[in-house]
């Protein structure tokens, strides 16, 4: 078989190293969802009730041999392409010194959506071994090795944010000492414009690495000031990645600090963040309205349960036989509870999960039922929907 060659110089993919696939599995995983899910349309409205489970779980395994054989093969002569492009790209900021702290333009933000570890394993890291083996340290580990920015950030919150000032506080310890960045990112999806915080953080700390000579002799893991300065071996280098580190999260601080104050000034609704056992929960502070359900606009009916199968799959092909057979136009599907969006009309529920179904969709009328199965239970919902439909043909008339 003929070795694939790519590149200028003739090199073969047998020449060269595997492309790192946590990259490849984070661009394939929800690509392949994306076209399972339009496949599962075509015929998922056509499995009649109490089979659904059946066809769907067998339906995703022949779909999952099918593409999982396919990308087998021809996955890796894409991924090389990408991997290619990505390493081409980042190589420009080895080449030209000058322009490497504006990195964090690119990933700041791609980390704050928790793309972190496919940008540190999957392109700097790899990068920065190379760089190793030739200079003997590399600034790229710096890149996502550094808890400054996010530490900063963190610092902020605990000071500006009365409401957020105990989480802000045990997160900022985990982030410095811990190495575990993620704990700032939720701060950064709740409030998008503090990415500015960390870019201008993490521009100020790539600058001083660049400039004094910084960097590290291997990857930053975990991404904490101890294991900065056990990856910095030499006493230069410690004391520069320090100086980075925390004079990055200085003007993340005094950067996010001023967001902050111009945001209360205006008096702008600020998301409030909780973490804890259960997971980050995001919610306004600010009293919400109750508003008046419209049946008129009813177009979607989703039955939701905590794993979106079983009874609620059996009850949607109830409910969906039923208003085909009443000539009601509304779609009605089963899903898992957390997967509910905010464009959904009526949700039906199990009691216990009412509160988060509104919460996940406040738009939504919520109807808590004790079993999805049974006689007269959507009664209620049955009445409105045929309500709705005699006043829609008398309009008509």
């Amino acid at each position: 078989m003929k070795d694939w060659t790519f590149g200028s110089n003739g090199t073969t993919v047998s020449q060269t190293s595997p492309p790192n696939q946590i990259v490849g599995a984070m661009i394939i995983s929800p690509l392949l969802v994306f076209i399972i899910k339009k496949i599962e349309l075509t015929y998922v409205n056509r499995v009649k009730p109490g089979y659904e489970m059946l066809v769907k779980n067998f339906s995703l395994a022949g779909l999952a041999i099918i593409f999982g054989l396919s990308i087998f093969w021809i996955w890796p002569f894409i991924m090389y392409g990408i991997s290619y492009v990505m390493i081409a790209i980042i190589n420009l900021f080895t080449k030209l010194p000058w322009i490497f702290p504006f990195m964090a333009i690119f990933t700041e933000p791609l980390r704050a959506v928790f793309l972190n570890n496919a940008l540190n394993w999957g392109v700097l890291i790899p990068i920065g071994l190379k760089e190793v083996e030739t200079a003997g340290f590399s600034a790229f580990f710096m890149v996502g090795g550094n808890p400054g920015p996010g530490f900063g950030l963190l610092i902020a919150y605990m000071i500006w944010r009365k409401q957020q000032r105990a989480a802000a506080g045990g997160a900022s310890v985990i982030q410095l000492i811990g190495g575990i960045h993620e704990v700032h990112y939720v701060y950064i999806l709740s409030e998008p414009i503090m990415v500015l915080a960390t870019i201008s953080g993490a521009f100020t700390s790539l600058s001083i690495v660049k400039i004094f000579g910084g960097g590290a002799v291997a990857a930053i893991s975990p991404g904490s000031v101890i294991s900065v300065i056990a990856m910095s071996v030499t006493t230069k280098r410690i004391l520069v990645n320090v100086i980075a580190v925390f004079l990055g999260a200085i003007i993340s601080f005094i950067v996010a600090s001023v967001i902050m104050l111009i945001k209360k000034k205006n008096n702008n609704v600020v998301m409030n963040v909780q973490v804890g056992d259960f997971g980050v929960k995001f919610s306004n502070q600010e009293q919400k309205q109750s508003i008046q359900f419209d049946w008129t606009k009813v177009k979607t009916i989703v039955v939701a349960c905590d794993a979106g199968v079983g009874s609620s799959a059996m009850a949607a092909g109830i409910l969906k036989k039923w208003v085909k057979d009443n000539q009601i136009q509304v779609n009605v599907s089963n899903c898992a509870v957390k997967d509910l969006t905010n464009d959904i009309d009526i949700i039906i529920t199990m009691d216990n999960f009412v509160e988060f179904a509104k919460e996940k969709s406040p738009n939504a009328y919520v109807f808590g039922v004790d079993k999805f199965l049974g006689q007269n239970i959507y009664d209620p919902i049955k009445k409105e929907l045929l309500k709705n439909k005699k006043s829609d043909n008398n309009d008509k008339k």
